[in-house]
C-alpha cells in the first residue's frame, strides 16, 4: 500500500513573492543608518549574521527596519504577491498529499497572507515560530506540522509517510533534513 505523502512548505520566497519588498525595506534601512553593504547576495535566513558581520546595531536596524511598509501593506498593495504557479501547485498537491507551512513568518503576517491570498485551504497544518516552537533552521516547526496533520489524519507520526520539504533557503534545507524528509530548494525564483 501507497502512504500519503506529506508535503511541508515554507512560505515567503517559495510561495509568495516577498524578496523584493524585504530587499527594498533592507536597502532603505540600511541607507538611513549610513551603511552601504552588498545585499545582492545574501540569506535572508540568515540576517541576524549578516549585520553582525559588518557591525551593524542590530536593536536598531530591526526598529527602524519594523517602521518601513509593513507585509499586509504591501500584499494589499500588490507590491507582495504569490508566484504565477502557486495555486496550480497547491491545488494539485493537496490532492494526493496531507500539506503544512513551516515558515518562520510572523504568525500575524502569515495569517493575514493566508487569508488574502485564499491558502487555507490547502493545508492540514499552518507552523510559524512561537514561545514553544523556535524558528527554522530547528526542526521544531516541522515537528509540530507533521504532529499536526498526524492528529487530523489519524495516522502515526512514525508511520514512515514519505516527507518532503519545499523551501528556497538554506534553513530551509537544513530544517527538511534534520527532520529526514527529502528536500526541494526552489532556484528559480527571482531576486533569491
Amino acid at each position: 500500500m501507497i502512504m500519503k505523502p506529506i508535503i511541508l512548505f515554507d512560505m515567503d520566497g517559495t510561495l509568495i513573492d516577498a524578496n523584493s519588498h524585504y530587499r527594498e525595506k533592507l536597502i532603505k534601512t540600511l541607507g538611513e543608518m549610513n551603511f552601504n553593504l552588498p545585499v545582492d547576495e545574501f540569506d535572508y535566513s540568515s540576517f541576524d549574521n549578516y549585520l553582525i558581520k559588518f557591525n551593524v546595531d542590530a536593536k536598531e536596524f530591526w526598529k527602524r527596519f519594523s517602521s518601513l511598509k509593513s507585509y499586509p501593506d504591501a500584499i494589499s498593495s500588490g507590491e507582495v504577491k504569490l508566484f504565477p504557479d502557486v495555486m496550480k501547485t497547491l491545488a494539485d498537491a493537496s490532492q494526493f498529499a496531507d500539506c503544512a507551512i513551516v515558515s518562520n513568518t510572523p504568525e500575524k503576517n502569515a495569517a493575514f497572507a493566508l487569508d488574502f491570498f485564499k491558502l487555507k485551504k490547502f493545508f492540514q497544518a499552518t507552523c510559524f515560530p512561537n514561545p514553544f516552537a523556535r524558528p527554522k533552521p530547528s526542526p521544531d516547526l516541522a515537528l509540530l506540522a507533521l504532529q499536526v496533520i498526524s492528529s487530523k489524519t489519524k495516522s502515526s507520526v512514525s508511520s514512515k509517510r514519505p516527507v518532503f520539504f519545499i523551501g528556497d533557503s538554506s534553513d530551509d534545507i537544513l530544517t527538511g533534513k534534520s527532520i529526514k524528509a527529502k528536500t526541494i530548494l526552489l532556484t528559480n525564483r527571482p531576486n533569491i
